[in-house]
């Protein structure tokens, strides 16, 4: 039979490699989230503690005038002392604004496909799990580094500029590499939680308070445990500071000081919180393996 009407068209977009799938649903994602109401000012609060640390490179290298000014000596060069532990307190005081930031951009990130069951048509191209976790995990991963790994390193680049030492980078590759382990350790945890609860509810809000409770519960129940289960009976089985296992924030700060080589806060060994890290690792993992499926089962 004769064809009245051709509507087929060459495809006129942009080509991606089939290992790049993931980075169309990553832009997209980054893209909305920056046009989140009040995002843009959440973001900038929480990059007020580089500001305050950009300040104080920059007086570290003017200790005349703050001598001339009449503070004293001794006291300045130790209050601006730009070392390794200036690094390691810079990345820990950014844990509540990974916390923020988590929330605003990746509460509603597996969540709203769920409701509006895009999920299954997303699985149902030629994207797998994992592009479609990479894409999403993306999106978070991308502001997270922006207010930890990229303003750590940033740091770094003001001390080589302010002091005019350009081999400051590799007289310092150990710390480099110390801030890029520590700031992973402090994202990638965040990001596999925030999907993982995310992709147990259909509802932005619901995800943003399970997400509260997981977050905050364990650090108040852990810091009451070490309290009031502080017998010597109960420690001879029992460890005072085996309840800080439970708590990400207790996991981070000992392994932030593991990597650092600065005084641990607990007395256990650090294997035992990089277990406990894993152990959130694989349970974030069984929930994105568990509820990320082609199809939903209506029960």
């Amino acid at each position: 039979m004769p064809v009245y009407e051709q509507t087929y068209r060459h495809y006129e977009g942009v080509y991606r490699p089939r290992t790049l799938i993931w980075t169309i649903i990553a832009s997209r994602g980054i893209r909305r989230v920056w046009q989140t109401k009040w995002f843009k000012m959440v973001l900038f609060f929480c990059l007020a503690p580089f500001l305050i640390r950009a300040i104080q490179i920059y007086l570290s290298v003017n200790l005349e005038l703050l001598q001339w000014m009449g503070f004293p000596a001794q006291q300045v060069e130790e209050l601006l002392a730009i070392d390794d532990l200036f690094y390691l307190n810079f990345l820990q005081s950014q844990m509540f604004a990974c916390f923020l930031i988590t929330l605003i951009a990746g509460a509603d990130l597996i969540a709203s496909d769920r409701r509006t069951k895009a999920l299954t048509l997303y699985l149902s191209k030629p994207i797998t799990r994992l592009d479609y976790l990479f894409g999403k995990g993306a999106v978070a991963l991308t502001y997270l580094y922006g207010v930890t790994l990229i303003p750590a390193l940033l740091l770094m680049f003001l001390y080589a500029f302010f002091h005019e030492d350009w081999g400051y980078f590799w007289s310092q590759r150990t710390l480099f590499l110390r801030i890029v382990v520590y700031a992973h350790v402090l994202v990638l945890p965040m990001v596999l939680m925030i999907l993982a609860v995310s992709s147990l509810s259909k509802s932005k809000v619901n995800s943003v308070v399970m997400f509260c409770v997981i977050y905050l519960i364990p650090l108040a129940l852990c810091n009451i445990l070490r309290e009031t289960l502080d017998d010597p009976i109960i420690t001879r089985f029992i460890p005072r500071d085996f309840w800080s296992l439970f708590c990400i924030q207790n996991i981070w700060a000992q392994l932030g000081n593991t990597v650092f080589h600065q005084d641990l806060p607990y007395e256990m060994h650090w294997m035992w919180y990089a277990a406990g890290m894993a152990v959130v690792w694989i349970l974030c993992g069984w929930v994105l393996h568990r509820q990320i499926q082609a199809v939903e089962v209506v029960k």
